[in-house]
């Protein structure tokens, strides 16, 4: 199993390259669609939302609910994010130190991202070792067979994207 997923760029970007993309890039862009869906800015039939969404249902690098759960965590972080980058763009009669101090909050907002997709993306490369590892002899072989079967699953569900 591999810790990145390649995703055809031309179903999203019309583009036609390949494109190595990790679970946590998946999961924030995600949230980002979803969020713009929400706001009414995209369609919740939107090309790339379908994409992104289908991308992440199919993953099976980390289990449903650690997943939802890392989806939850960024969703919450992007919503704040949202209303304070606005300001920053429209900062006419506002004060320079509040300018200020919404960039700092934006800072310490995007390293907290930052610091969960990075989270996502070590629990996948942890994940990935130990299924792949070369003469992993557990002794075990129901477990042997169960990441087997798990690695199969994975390879058929993003073959059938």
């Amino acid at each position: 199993m591999k810790e990145y997923i390649t995703v055809t760029k031309e179903k999203h970007t019309g583009r036609g390259n390949n494109a190595m993309v990790p679970l946590g890039d998946i999961i924030d862009r995600l949230s980002i669609l979803q969020l713009t869906a929400e706001n009414g800015k995209i369609s919740e039939t939107d090309e790339n939302l379908v994409v992104y969404a289908n991308l992440f249902n199919a993953d099976c690098r980390l289990n449903v609910s650690r997943k939802q759960e890392y989806l939850r965590k960024i969703r919450l972080i992007n919503k704040r994010m949202w209303p304070l980058e606005s300001i920053l763009r429209n900062p006419e009669n506002r004060p320079l130190e509040m300018i200020g101090r919404i960039a700092l909050l934006l800072r310490d907002s995007n390293r907290k991202r930052i610091e969960i997709r990075q989270n996502i993306d070590a629990e996948v490369r942890a994940s990935v070792k130990v299924l792949n590892e070369p003469g992993n002899k557990s002794g075990n072989s129901n477990e042997e067979a169960s990441n087997l079967t798990l690695n199969l699953d994975c390879q058929f569900r993003f073959a059938q994207l």
